[in-house]
């Protein structure tokens, strides 16, 4: 049987999917840290003290330093600050690499539209941060939602093989499930 040849340039960026574990693994220092901080915040601030503060305030690390220590707010939001440096530059290279491999732009552009388009979002104060987030999950969520659906369509009506397994479902229901998602996000944009 011939190998057939990929369509487009979609074959040329390959980003790895972190896999994870499916129960937290003792001999892991990062789940070790990650369970301390939980239960340091949820100690010092307690589910009344997370109540009692205003939107802006419920974020870990603002609510910790205003709780416990000043000190603690800022050694904590440094932390903060580069758990999301290194997050963006990770998505900021993905996406740059494939605005550039992909969707045929050049370097310098591609650059500029993955650098400067959040940066002119943060600085217009469009939203706080906890709506950018929601407003993230809810498109990004949908999105994909859709496109599975989507996906699972075709699969079924163009699936040359037997699969092993089959997954029940209906063009009706997979209409109520894309339209809860797409309800979800119009409700977020009102």
């Amino acid at each position: 049987m011939a190998r057939r040849k990929p369509r487009g340039k979609a074959h040329g960026t390959a980003i790895k999917v972190a896999t994870y574990p499916d129960r937290v693994d003792a001999r892991n220092p990062w789940h070790v840290l990650f369970i301390i901080l939980i239960l340091v915040v949820v100690g010092a601030i307690g589910l009344s003290g997370f109540e009692s503060l205003s939107g802006e305030q419920r974020i870990a690390t603002i609510a910790l330093g205003m709780v416990v220590n000043p000190n603690l707010f800022l050694i904590a939001n440094l932390f903060a600050v580069f758990a999301m440096f290194t997050s963006f530059m990770a998505v900021g290279f993905a996406m740059k690499e494939m605005l550039v491999y992909d969707y045929d732009f050049n370097k310098k552009t591609a650059w500029a539209l993955t650098c400067f388009v959040p940066f002119i979002i943060a600085l217009l104060h469009v939203t706080n941060f906890i709506q950018v987030i929601e407003i993230a999950g809810v498109i990004a969520g949908g999105i994909n939602a859709l496109l599975i659906l989507l996906m699972f369509h075709k699969a079924k009506e163009s699936g040359e093989r037997t699969p092993e397994y089959t997954v029940w479902g209906n063009k009706a229901l997979s209409l109520v499930i894309a339209l809860f998602f797409i309800a979800g996000a119009v409700f977020l944009i009102i």
